[in-house]
């Protein structure tokens, strides 16, 4: 289950929220749909993406699940498989005015993704289960939300 929390909102940020917290809660955030968006080992560390997939240092990560309002591009990640990986690129939001079914603005600035709290799944392999993100110089943030792992399936 998603569990967020947030420090000074704003609406979209609230929405956001909203929308991973009541819609998709048993779904994680993660990659793009786009198979080269993702390097997939057995081995490795990886993250549970929206499709429930277990994804190596993505280049692009959905962070909202239930709209996909929210996304992070031309991800570097620095540390991953450590206990705590940061991820630089752009993060992409849907700006919600008048409201954020209507609207096709979106606002694109640099910014962070943290994966953190490495946890053994019941498959046996091992997993990021939070993430935080947050946009360079931004006061209003950071966003976190707690990643499951997925299903198991022997």
């Amino acid at each position: 289950m998603f569990v967020s929390r947030t420090h000074k909102l704003t609406p979209f940020a609230v929405t956001a929220a909203v929308l991973i917290t009541v819609t998709l809660p048993t779904v994680a955030c993660g990659s793009s749909s786009s198979p080269s968006s993702a390097t997939s080992s057995t081995s490795a560390v990886g993250l549970t993406d929206c499709f429930n997939r277990t994804v190596v240092q993505p280049k692009s990560l959905v962070l909202t699940c239930a709209d996909a309002g929210a996304w992070a591009s031309g991800l570097v990640w620095q540390g991953w498989g450590q206990a705590t990986t940061i991820g630089r690129g752009t993060i992409s939001e849907r700006v919600c005015v008048p409201d954020c079914v209507s609207s096709k603005k979106v606002r694109h600035a640099p910014g962070t993704v943290t994966v953190s709290r490495l946890v053994v799944c019941p498959d046996g392999r091992q997993r990021y289960t939070r993430l935080t993100w947050n946009l360079d110089g931004n006061s209003t943030r950071p966003l976190w939300m707690t990643v499951p792992c997925p299903p198991y399936q022997p």
